[in-house]
């Protein structure tokens, strides 16, 4: 192999067609040998950066089994969105005229907020039904986080939540348009004389 290098680096100062050729053939060769080298350094990399992804796999399986087990949500937590609209429907006279920032009804409300659109996401409701989800779950957010709250900012509120209701109404018909053709199956009878 020496002796390939050496004819290269002497053919390298030749300009003619042949030491080009030749120079051509040593770059395109350390180019492979450097690829090859850099592949396989990053192929043992590989398996030591699997075995913190094995460990969070787990951990994530632990978690979705504690989940399915009821440990991690809070019982205050609406098992559906329309639960969770009704429910921010009866906070909200409390919210306006009793409840502070920080106390347990506040933060009841605030974390029903927070869970608006993972609820709405787990129905049939199409993108732009669950994009208005997010959009009135973010106002209310925001309302809430405010640190001036006037008649105002109620009425917004009110409004956000009024449109949430609208929702539910969506998120109804998109459970009724899903279940349709399942309930439409169970009812198909035989045809007689079969």
């Amino acid at each position: 192999m020496s002796d390939f290098f050496e004819r290269a680096a002497r053919d390298a100062g030749n300009p003619s067609r042949l030491g080009y050729c030749r120079l051509a053939s040593l770059t395109t060769a350390a180019l492979y040998l450097v690829s090859g080298l850099l592949f396989a350094a990053g192929c043992s990399d590989t398996a030591s950066r699997q075995e913190p992804r094995a460990q969070l796999s787990s951990e994530v399986k632990e978690q979705s089994e504690d989940h399915e087990h009821g440990h991690h949500d809070p019982e205050h937590k609406p098992k559906s969105f329309p639960e969770a609209v009704e429910r921010l429907r009866g906070l909200r006279p409390g919210l306006a005229e009793r409840a502070l920032p920080g106390s347990e009804e506040w933060e009841i409300a605030v974390d029903i907020v927070d869970w608006l659109p993972e609820l709405a996401a787990e129905s049939e409701l199409n993108v732009r039904e669950w994009n208005r989800v997010e959009s009135n779950a973010s106002e209310l957010r925001l309302l809430l986080q405010a640190r001036e709250r006037d008649a105002a900012s109620w009425d917004r509120f009110d409004i956000a939540l009024e449109k949430l209701s609208e929702s539910v109404a969506d998120y109804r018909a998109a459970e009724a348009r899903f279940m349709r053709p399942m309930m439409d199956a169970e009812t198909v009878t035989a045809p007689e004389g079969e």
